[in-house]
């Protein structure tokens, strides 16, 4: 079970080393908010999480979520 503040606390970013010595980040769409197909209420802040991406050092960012997806899972 995700505890509230996975839902709506400081953005968790997971990362993995590549061979070269960079880093792959991955974590949950940033900003989500509303209930998911759990009934679990996401308050996520699309600012905060943007600022600690940015905060984090990511040069480069790349969503796996299609464009017609935000709207759904509550993204600005």
């Amino acid at each position: 079970m995700l505890s509230e503040a996975f839902l709506s606390g400081p953005l968790t970013i997971d990362t993995i080393g590549t061979p070269s010595g960079g880093r792959i980040g991955m974590t949950h769409a940033p900003g989500r908010s509303g209930a998911d197909a759990r009934g679990r209420a996401w308050r996520r802040s699309l600012a905060d999480d943007l600022s600690t991406i940015e905060d984090s050092g990511v040069g480069l960012m790349v969503s796996l979520v299609e464009e017609r997806e935000f709207a759904a899972l509550g993204v600005p």
